[in-house]
């Protein structure tokens, strides 16, 4: 086809009429653009290009654009037309505002730095109380004494937060708690002492710890390390390593100090991240048998392709296999993930990274498993940086070439609870308890057996309810300018 053939060449126009175009309405003019430049790099970058129509020609030399974007009247319309093409392209997004490279490229979040989400004891149940099952660490919420498992009585005075009320409501009022108010007024009750209080938090940046736990247990005999894990933010600057490279590594070498025999990595809120950071804590995971063999490689589009964007056997090739860097001396055959469907990306990198060279034990909850994102993106600034374009562009496969789990990647145990009514890293929370019971026995115990109880006999086993998240920048996996020299398209 004329569009293939002279693909490079209208890159480059494409580029160079997203920076010379003036008008009497500039936002317009950009907007225009933004919408123009969504489609043509979906063309040129999504792993699914295949799929998308291909523009028409205004004459044998120039491509019209306009004939798809014509009538849409944003660039997110564009992207959302893009995508009924792309079925599987459920990630792609537009970044009018640069939160990813301030949350996880920096790990600065501008939030109230909790998460709820709804919970019934009846595993039968159809409607559920509001929870917070996490809070995270420097944040506003952590400040104003929120802990995990406090019910939300009401937000800003509402009371009817119920899910099958917010539900009908399209989770607006809920959906406040993950940010974009400025202010917000929370009646919560405590679990420790049922005392219920009013905390008005105030939205802020702060810098966020993502590791919310680290520390040793000992169970039949073994030491049982367990490490909590929110979010895999950036670990490399231009100039080397930064704070979160060290303070992932200095987590594992506490670990590993102390002599454990067994390991359990809590990633049930870690939607993702940085690929550089999945594969330094692959590394610090992963046992010394793996040596300098293939971590992972990559599938990308024809266009990628030609461009040597995958050469093997160029250093700065951006999309060439990653190798094991092994460095530390931790050296398990056998290692848990806790994991629910707010587990993605970068953290199911991870287990996937792992899954041929040693025994992996997932344990996840409702009969399902992680979320299902095998595939990530890198950010393009366009229209003089108006807007950051996310396209799914590449696709992860293990060295074995398992990738394709887009429905998730399912539970050794599927049946285990999220058990909010204990903190995390606690031996009697439910999800913990099941890795620990397993370690004992070499078996897991029936999802009746590891009920607990009221104190009239009653089952408490937490049904979760999930909440639509407010966006999926959070569930994501990026790969940043400084990671392997990626190359820059402007």
């Amino acid at each position: 086809m004329k569009f293939r053939i002279t693909l490079v060449l209208a890159l480059f126009l494409a580029a160079f009429a997203s920076c010379k175009k003036d008008g009497p309405n500039p936002d317009a003019d950009k907007e225009i653009l933004l919408r123009d430049s969504t489609y043509y790099y979906s063309l040129v970058l999504s792993l699914w290009t295949d799929k998308i129509p291909e523009p028409k020609m205004k004459s044998k030399d120039e491509i019209d654009l306009r004939a798809f974007t014509g009538n849409l009247s944003t660039a997110e319309q564009v992207l959302d037309k893009v995508k009924s093409y792309t079925t599987l392209d459920r990630f792609s997004f537009i970044d009018r505002e640069g939160v990813v490279g301030e949350e996880i490229g920096q790990g600065l979040h501008k939030e109230f730095g909790l998460v709820p989400d709804y919970f019934s004891p009846d595993q039968t149940a159809q409607n559920a109380k509001l929870y917070i099952k996490l809070v995270q660490k420097n944040s506003p919420a952590e400040a104003a004494g929120i802990v995990r498992g406090m019910e939300v009585l009401s937000i800003d005075g509402n009371s009817k937060i119920d899910y099958t009320t917010q539900k009908n409501q399209g989770f607006a009022l809920v959906n406040k708690l993950f940010g974009g108010s400025e202010k917000i007024s929370l009646q919560v009750k405590n679990p420790a002492d049922g005392k219920v209080s009013t905390v008005n938090l105030n939205a802020a940046s702060y810098q966020i710890d993502p590791i919310i736990a680290n520390k040793v247990v000992e169970r039949g005999g073994k030491k049982v390390g367990y490490l909590a894990y929110t979010s895999f933010v950036e670990v490399l600057t231009k100039t080397g390593t930064n704070s979160y490279y060290n303070g992932l590594v200095q987590a594992v070498k506490n670990l590993e100090s102390q002599g454990i025999q067994e390991l359990v990595v809590d990633l049930r809120y870690n939607g993702g991240g940085s690929t550089n950071a999945a594969e330094l804590l692959t590394n610090l995971l992963a046992p010394t048998k793996v040596g300098t063999g293939v971590m992972y490689s990559y599938k990308i589009n024809e266009y990628l392709k030609g461009w040597g964007w995958d050469n093997e056997s160029n250093p700065e090739a951006p999309f060439r296999s990653v190798k094991f860097n092994k460095e530390n001396s931790l050296n398990l055959s056998k290692i848990y993930f806790l994991v629910t469907k707010s587990t993605a990306s970068a953290s199911e990198l991870l287990m996937n990274s792992l899954i041929p060279h040693m025994q992996v034990e997932i344990i996840s909850q409702n009969d399902a498993g992680s979320y299902g994102k095998p595939v990530g993106f890198f950010g393009l600034g366009v229209v003089d940086d108006y807007a950051e374009l996310y396209i799914t562009s590449f696709q992860t496969l293990n060295s074995d070439g398992n990738g394709d789990y887009f429905n998730g990647l399912s539970g050794t145990k599927k049946n285990s609870t999220d058990d909010i009514h204990h903190a995390l890293g606690d031996p009697d929370e439910r999800m913990f308890a099941d890795a620990l019971y397993h370690i004992v026995n070499k078996t897991y115990q029936s999802a009746s057996a590891s009920t607990r109880r009221s104190s009239t006999g009653q089952e408490i086993r937490p049904k979760a309810f999930d909440i639509p998240m407010k966006n999926d920048v959070s569930m994501s996996m990026f790969k940043f300018a400084n990671d392997k020299n990626m190359p820059q398209i402007k």
